[in-house]
């Protein structure tokens, strides 16, 4: 019912706020054999989301079961005994590009999932270093539940009145990225930080940054709304990914 802390600075440093946010797998792992490599998966599908460990064939088109019975929308893996990037998969950019967990934009260079759409039993990887080399890998995996997940992409319109995102639910939690473009953050936002249904208060994915207030959204009955201008999340023509938990 909680996780525990020890006195390091990064997460219990004394007088210091911290946020955590968790998501519930499955409990221990077992043994997944739905792909050509063998994964060690913890699975709830009834709110989409597993973690993954499975260790890498270099071989192009290799997949991995997730242990989900829907499509995955996105993907986080990590190389976990080589320095390698993170590397994420979201449903809306699809299968020829891939993203790091840095400002970078998507990128097309690398066969990271070998243009293959994530199926409700396996994810395919290409034979990158950063995602299927001789090493160990952990992947976090989320499909979308209907009222309680949303990935989807919108365009920026540059303007302190944004566009409204629709999800069919009040989001509690919004991460968004500039995908189209380079030099924008990975930006966090919640409504349990901040009083009311706003959300102001932004961390970054990928930066030690503590939060500021410089970011405006509305968390609405069935969308959230853009109330900012800020590029990271709302730059004229800019194209974004989203996902949105109720």
């Amino acid at each position: 019912n909680g996780f525990t802390l020890g006195n390091n600075g990064g997460g219990n440093n004394s007088g210091s706020t911290y946020v955590a946010w968790a998501w519930k797998a499955g409990g221990a792992a077992s043994s997944n054999t739905d792909g050509t490599i063998t994964s060690s998966v913890s699975a709830n599908a009834a709110y989409g989301f597993s973690v993954v460990t499975y260790t890498g064939n270099t071989s192009a088109g290799a997949t991995v079961g997730h242990g989900l019975s829907s499509d995955p929308k996105f993907i986080l893996v990590k190389c976990r005994n080589a320095a390698e990037p993170w590397v994420a998969f979201h449903t809306s950019t699809g299968n020829t590009v891939g993203m790091r967990l840095t400002a970078a934009a998507a990128d097309s260079g690398y066969n990271w999932w070998n243009s293959t759409t994530p199926s409700s039993t396996v994810f395919t990887i290409g034979n990158t270093g950063a995602v299927n080399n001789a090493n160990t890998y952990v992947a976090y995996v989320w499909s979308e539940v209907v009222g309680f997940s949303k990935f989807g992409s919108y365009t920026g319109n540059g303007s302190a009145d944004g566009p409204f995102v629709f999800t069919g639910f009040r989001p509690r939690w919004v991460m968004i990225k500039n995908y189209s473009s380079s030099g924008n953050l990975w930006t966090i936002l919640d409504s349990f930080r901040t009083t009311g249904t706003n959300g102001k208060n932004r961390l970054y994915a990928n930066d030690s940054y503590h939060e500021d207030s410089s970011i405006d959204v509305s968390f609405n009955a069935t969308d959230f709304s853009l109330l900012t201008s800020n590029g990271d999340v709302n730059g004229s023509g800019k194209s974004y990914i989203y996902w949105a938990i109720a």
